[in-house]
């Protein structure tokens, strides 16, 4: 189901990508979080009450908590460029295009922010962890699948041209923020805190770009090399992901997460989509 659903959104894409030139840019976006968000439902439909997708307000500040460390890391290297070019270099957009950049950039965040999370999140992590109820070892195994998948998706930039090394330091890099992420869903059953998180990381990448287009290139053949300082930086994020994610999911709280998702019945009673 979840691979039909990744050839249905790619399908989507490039034909949105049709539109683009004629400056309907966002349907693209917007078609495969709104594919995603439907099947997403209809998945809770065809399970019924037996699952819970995770759309709800409860446990919003818990879940922020649990990863704002790794968020303000990652977001603070993400932004160091663009902050850099906003101060030094003067806009190329008026006030009404620099809108834009900024909406589609947004959009272009939220849609793997949204998308993927739905993928590796509720469809793989929470689908295993409801059909392997009773198995001792179900969360290992659930949150195992769900950030190793998500770290291996990465391996498709390959096809997109990009060089192997680059690629491999970014399914490790994933990997761990996928472990992270895996590890507050499990522990607030809240999806809605890692689809904010992963779209705004996703937005604050090359953020700049959007708004400075005589820079575009210098951006895709800086994204083709690495330096030794973003070998560091990669490596450390991703040390610091693994060891939050590995302490939120430490031994002494695997009875609070199984409360979380151990009863079918309060997942029934559960006011939550």
């Amino acid at each position: 189901g979840w691979i039909a659903v990744m050839i249905i959104t790619t399908v989507i894409s490039d034909f949105a990508e049709g539109f683009a030139s004629d400056g309907f840019w966002f349907i693209s976006p917007v078609s495969i979080i709104l594919a995603m968000i439907l099947y997403l439902l209809w998945i809770k439909k065809r399970l019924g009450g037996n699952f819970v997708i995770g759309f709800r307000l409860d446990n919003l500040g818990k879940g922020f908590a649990m990863c704002a460390a790794a968020f303000a890391v990652i977001l603070a290297v993400n932004l160091e460029e663009s902050i850099r070019i906003f101060c030094t270099t003067p806009m190329e957009l008026s006030p009404a295009e620099a809108f834009g950049a900024l909406m589609e950039n947004l959009l272009f965040g939220m849609q793997p922010g949204i998308t993927e999370e739905g993928i590796c999140r509720v469809i793989l992590m929470g689908i295993m962890m409801h059909l392997a109820q009773g198995r001792k070892n179900r969360l290992v195994l659930a949150v195992g699948l769900s950030s190793g998948i998500f770290g291996l998706l990465h391996l498709i930039n390959i096809f997109s041209g990009a060089p192997v090394v680059v690629t491999l330091f970014q399914v490790m890099y994933a990997t761990a923020i996928g472990l992270l992420f895996a590890a507050v869903y499990a522990r607030t059953r809240n999806i809605v805190v890692t689809m904010i998180v992963h779209s705004l990381i996703d937005t604050a990448a090359d953020f700049y770009v959007n708004f400075y287009p005589s820079l575009s290139s210098a951006s895709q053949q800086t994204a083709q090399s690495m330096t030794m300082n973003d070998v560091v930086i990669q490596v450390g994020i991703t040390v610091l992901c693994l060891g939050l994610g590995l302490y939120l999911l430490r031994p002494a709280k695997r009875h609070e997460i199984e409360e979380q998702w151990g009863s079918l019945d309060a997942a029934q009673e559960a006011p939550a989509v």
